[in-house]
């Protein structure tokens, strides 16, 4: 069965496990947000900021999308310029043109059939207690519904 609310995970999974992303980032991959008091970075939160179904005359007998794309944003968090760009790379290397990928949660399967960049920014924040180096990643995620 394919659960459209599992594509969060699947990001998490496709980062967590890939080496050249958990070399600079560890285990510090948050979903939506994370606790600035007590992470040490670099840091990775990703965010789905947007879902379109894709509702055809057909499937409105089975009462379900059969194609879900996504907006996901990838923040990462650093405290140099050229680790973040460092990051950026790496980060884009792993989820960037990914087509056709099966990935296993629990008792569910998640079917993605591609992701690209659509956007990337970059910032600086900085207050009393540390200085951060932030980019923004944007991805289009397409989910086959089974």
């Amino acid at each position: 069965m394919t659960k459209w609310g599992n594509i969060g995970m699947a990001i998490y999974r496709i980062l967590g496990t890939d080496s050249d992303v958990t070399d600079i980032y560890s285990t510090r991959i948050f979903p939506i947000t994370f606790n600035t008091n007590t992470t040490t970075y670099p840091a990775v939160v990703y965010t789905i900021t947007n879902i379109e179904p894709t509702n055809t005359k057909g499937n409105a007998a089975q009462g379900k999308s059969k194609l879900d794309v996504y907006d996901c944003q990838i923040a990462l968090f650093h405290e140099t310029y050229n680790e973040m760009i460092n990051g950026m790379e790496v980060v884009r290397d792993t989820l960037d043109y990914k087509q056709e990928t099966t990935i296993t949660i629990g008792d569910d399967t998640v079917y993605l059939q591609a992701m690209s960049l659509k956007d990337s920014r970059q910032d600086f924040i900085e207050n009393n207690d540390n200085s951060l180096w932030v980019a923004y990643l944007d991805f289009n995620i397409r989910q086959k519904i089974l």
